[in-house]
């Protein structure tokens, strides 16, 4: 495949870092997903990476940062409307 496709028919964009990614698509040279992508072989896009959240530790794929909201709030605003298949929130014990 050229570089920055992977697949049976490199019918896949590589959404890693430097596109480095193997024949199967995993990122490689310990590089990640480029923001904004996650997931096997980072084939998932992140909609709240895009979404402005109400603050940027929110979308920083780190699912041990732990956030506080001012008012026990946050928010997410979408530029256009989009269908999706899956939502995931992570909330840990903070006041229950």
């Amino acid at each position: 495949c050229p570089l920055g496709f992977f697949g049976k028919k490199c019918q896949f964009v590589c959404h890693c870092k430097k596109n480095l990614c193997r024949r199967d698509g995993e990122c490689t040279q310990g590089t990640s997903c480029k923001d904004g992508w996650f997931a096997l072989s980072c084939q998932y896009n992140d909609l709240a990476y895009a979404s402005q959240p109400s603050d940027p530790r929110l979308t920083d794929n780190n699912d041990s940062t732990c956030y506080i909201p001012p008012k026990n709030s946050i928010g997410a605003n979408l530029t256009e409307p989009f269908v999706y298949s899956w939502v995931r929130v992570i909330f840990r014990g903070y006041g229950m």
